[in-house]
């Protein structure tokens, strides 16, 4: 089957599910709102006639199309001289027909005729665009990436941005700053580098999986990146791969700029061959955590020397569980100081604040993941708990889309088949088992399978721009998948421990904002927590989720190598969270800043939170100290300097009388100058409360309260409360020759 075929078969199909939906009496409006391209005009003319009329209409366009008699401009008006053609869906159907003739990989015009290998954007019909029609604005953090060229031109290193704020825009900026800043004689090399095809073909293409003109015309007009001073090579291509081989030393001499196209699979193919190809001027490494592919290092080293290699991910380094590997990334990505160079670091919690990414929402089902289920974790409770979760959530979502990740194939079926037996039986009778050529309607909540026994490209074609459905894999979809609509992912693996890289690639699959859908404010995540064990071990479990956590939202950057800031670390982890016992759920806060918390919402877990405070910081005394060989005289220091942080933000605690009343309260700790010992220097430091204000000796004291006439320790303290430069503990200021507020006064 041609491309000419492919398209006129998606044609008739997507006609046929039309006229289906007026004959099962969905409403023309109902029917525009989902196939935007259609008018009522051309609805009433596929309402009239039948599915035979348009099986003999596009035989006669494809056997016209195929005599090369014919321009799209004069088949348009041969066909519109026919009284029996809708003029609208005529030079709709032509218009989606010529245009993705052009943007396919197999088009070529004349000036090339004899590289028919080459990927060719045609611009015959594309104007430059006019700045007031919807301009295009850099966000923030690609600003950030233009400004640091700008600075400091290119240089090999990292860009660690947070999924959803637009990487590829940073790829297009730094391609354009290459040529915009080159010879004008000069043809420069690109190579664009990806471990996964379907992240490099949806570079150039929008979420219809159209080449996006609209988006590279802006790029060219503000002066960001044109795409047509470019020929683009895909590699990715098995059937061009060798032929673009063959000729690679004519290709070189097209006066052009060459983009090429290389994924992992390429590389391992051509591992004797990559080497012929030219030297690149830049190569730029899409999702560069994934550098421990032997094939993929060797073509990076290869060309090192002489190229610069910039990178881009989420999680550069979360990834790489050996020296070995982190080295690998160093040597590639490294500054004048042999380190890792990070061109620009735009993380996911700056990214929800800056309002580039939607902010999470988290809830936790509860699951059976002790010894005994560890062979059986997809057993019947946990996948009914999970079934639960996600009928809740859906039924706060404007859009009903959601995206589950089982792990495996076996658990994907299963998850699937439990899914489309059970969540009709929680409130969504509309959620229905999808079946091949099933005609979707507005209302329905399809379920889709796709795992590498299915064919993928169909089901996910499907699937994309539909606005309710659920899909259900194994592990597809976690990296650079922009999937419309999405409003929530599942960790539906029942995995005790999650790496830092998954969690954050697949979230950042529902953050992504949408001009398409504003109403959608907010990203929801399924996640689960273990019951199955002990009172003390559930603590256990909560710390041990609020450590991922924190890994996930505040250390993306930190590399295995660096010695981690322990203080800063166990701070943020101690001062950042709150725990909220509500009359029916439990619920704790993680707070990115004054402005921002993320709600993680615990289900029935069987945990007092009254007491959990305390239990959690034992808890993550405990582990700190395992885990990093700590004494515990570093746990005291540590401890020590968070309650500090505390204070000044939740307790306002301003005296040790205060201190005392409140203990029970706020779960104190009850002696805390006897527990922290040689840490303890006075009230004040623990409270965390600022003296310099206060006179710096006794004497100074004295001669502040001789001023203000303060005789008594009644008056002294009522002059306190009114006048905050003097302070309400001056025995922890002055030493232990200060006796009390009264005999110091007498004197």
């Amino acid at each position: 089957m041609n491309n000419l075929d492919i398209l006129i078969d998606h044609l008739k199909t997507e006609i046929y599910e039309i006229k289906d939906r007026i004959n099962n009496g969905t409403s023309f409006a109902a029917i525009t709102e989902f196939y935007k391209s259609y008018n009522m005009n051309m609805l009433q003319f596929i309402q009239s006639k039948d599915k035979q009329s348009f099986i003999f209409w596009f035989d006669l366009i494809k056997l016209l199309i195929n005599s090369n008699n014919y321009t799209r401009e004069t088949l348009e008006l041969e066909l519109l001289q026919d009284p029996y053609n809708n003029d609208d869906l005529t030079s709709y159907v032509l218009k989606y027909i010529y245009r993705n003739l052009e943007d396919s990989f197999d088009y070529y015009d004349d000036e090339i005729i004899d590289c028919p290998f080459k990927i060719n954007i045609n611009i015959n019909e594309m104007r430059d665009p006019d700045p007031s029609e919807d301009p295009f604005n850099l966000n923030d953090s690609q600003k950030q990436v233009k400004e640091c060229y700008d600075n400091n031109g290119l240089q090999s290193g990292i860009i660690c941005h947070a999924t959803g704020t637009g990487k590829t825009i940073c790829e297009f900026i730094t391609m354009g700053h290459l040529t915009n800043n080159s010879n004008p004689n000069e043809n420069k090399i690109i190579f664009l580098l990806c471990n996964y095809v379907n992240i490099l073909r949806q570079t150039f293409r929008n979420k219809n999986d159209e080449i996006d003109y609209k988006l590279f015309r802006n790029l060219k007009h503000q002066g960001i990146f044109n795409l047509w001073s470019y020929d683009i090579y895909d590699l990715t291509n098995v059937k061009k791969r060798d032929t673009i081989m063959k000729n690679i030393d004519s290709i070189i001499q097209i006066n052009k700029h060459k983009i090429f196209i290389i994924n992992s699979q390429y590389i391992a193919n051509e591992s004797k061959r990559f080497k012929s190809l030219p030297n690149p001027d830049l190569i730029i490494f899409d999702e560069c955590h994934c550098i421990t592919a032997n094939n993929t290092y060797d073509l990076l080293s290869h060309f090192k020397r002489s190229t610069t290699i910039i990178g881009l991910s989420a999680t550069p380094v979360r990834n790489l569980k050996s020296d070995d590997n982190y080295g690998k990334l160093k040597y590639i990505f490294s500054d004048s100081n042999d380190e890792i160079k990070l061109i620009s670091n735009y993380e996911n919690i700056k990214a929800i604040i800056k309002g580039d990414i939607l902010n999470i929402e988290i809830f936790w089902f509860e699951s059976l993941l002790n010894e005994k289920a560890v062979n059986n974790r997809n057993n019947e409770t946990n996948i009914d708990s999970c079934i639960r979760q996600i009928a809740q959530v859906l039924n706060l979502m404007p859009h009903k889309k959601l995206l589950i990740w089982c792990g495996t194939i076996d658990f994907t079926n299963t998850m699937y088949n439990k899914l489309c037996e059970k969540l009709p039986s929680f409130g969504l009778e509309n959620a229905i088992r999808y079946e091949d050529e099933m005609h979707i309607d507005d209302v329905m909540i399809p379920i889709f399978k796709d795992h590498s026994q299915v064919n993928d490209l169909t089901v996910y074609k499907k699937f994309k721009p539909l606005k309710n459905g659920i899909i259900v894999c194994a592990d597809k979809y976690r990296e650079g998948s922009d999937i419309p609509f999405l409003g929530c992912v599942v960790m539906g693996d029942f995995s005790k421990k999650k790496s830092s890289l998954v969690f954050i690639q697949c979230i950042g699959r529902a953050q992504r904002k949408e001009r398409d859908a504003p109403e959608k404010q907010i990203a929801y995540v399924i996640d689960h927590i273990d019951v199955s064990d002990t009172h003390q071990n559930k603590i256990k479990d909560v710390v041990d989720k609020i450590i991922g956590y924190y890994n996930d939202f505040f250390s993306n950057t930190s590399s295995m190598n660096e010695v981690q800031d322990l203080l800063e670390k166990y701070r943020t982890i101690l001062t950042r969270y709150d725990f909220k016992q509500l009359a029916n759920e439990n619920i704790i806060l993680v707070s990115l800043n004054e402005n921002f918390k993320i709600k993680i919402h615990t289900g029935a877990i069987n945990v007092n939170f009254q007491h959990i405070e305390h239990e959690f910081t034992q808890e993550i005394n405990r582990q700190f100290k395992e885990e990093n060989n700590l004494s515990e005289d570093d746990i005291l220091r540590l401890e020590y300097s968070t309650f500090k942080i505390k204070n000044e933000r939740d307790f306002l605690i301003e005296t040790d009388t205060e201190y005392f009343t409140r203990v029970e309260e706020f779960n104190l700790e009850p002696d805390p100058k006897s527990k922290y010992g040689v840490h303890w220097i006075n009230w004040y430091d623990y409270l965390g409360i600022d003296v310099s204000i206060y006179p710096a000796t006794k004497n100074a004291w004295l001669s502040k309260c001789k001023e203000h006439k303060i005789r008594n320790k009644d008056r002294y303290l009522e002059m306190c409360k009114n006048n905050k430069m003097l302070p309400i503990m001056p025995q922890e200021l002055y030493g232990n020759d200060f006796s009390s507020i009264n005999d110091e006064l007498k004197r």
